[in-house]
């Protein structure tokens, strides 16, 4: 009796911590989602985009497409889709899997009909949501005004004055990293 008591009064002390550390794996991701993801998320893993038939990872920053039977990862659009206005596309969130691609063909016949209509969802970079800011802040600074500036270069023994564009610096994404499998 008495090891059962204090068994219990173990699971009593303890049982309160355990939620506690439940609460504390609540992941938040704002920062990481693309500009042209939904508003009204904290954490997002996968986007499904099904007018391309492809999903895209969040955390990784790459597309994933269906090509001659492989799945293809990839930073960058497939070439047939380039054009795909991702702002105006219809998105569906997809957490708690880690390959959603497995389950394609689940996504396909549930969201194809949505697939040729463009979204009414909000796009991340036209919110006024406070907790956007970070993202917000990021589109401002890629907003450069071109300014002419003036440059004396000798020609000839001769100063000619060029105006020159200054064009807003662009960090350069490394060179695509494609991986496939075969279904």
């Amino acid at each position: 009796m008495k090891n059962i008591l204090l068994a219990l009064t173990f699971a009593i002390l303890i049982f309160p911590f355990s939620n506690v550390r439940a609460q504390e794996k609540v992941k938040i991701n704002i920062e990481k989602q693309p500009l042209w993801g939904p508003v009204g998320f904290s954490h997002v893993d996968y986007y499904y985009i099904p007018g391309i038939q492809t999903y895209y990872s969040v955390d990784k920053h790459q597309f994933i497409y269906l090509s001659n039977g492989r799945w293809i990862f990839s930073n960058h659009l497939p070439q047939k889709s380039i054009s795909f206005d991702l702002y105006k596309a219809y998105k569906v969130v997809l957490n708690n899997t880690s390959r959603p691609y497995l389950q394609f063909i689940e996504h396909k016949e549930k969201y194809d009909n949505i697939k040729s209509k463009y979204s009414k969802q909000i796009c991340i970079k036209d919110s006024n949501d406070p907790k956007y800011s970070v993202l917000n802040k990021r589109i401002q600074s890629k907003k450069v005004i071109q300014k002419k500036t003036v440059q004396p270069v000798k020609k000839g023994g001769i100063k000619t004055i060029h105006k020159i564009p200054v064009k807003p610096v662009v960090k350069l994404k490394p060179k695509v990293k494609i991986k496939s499998y075969r279904l």
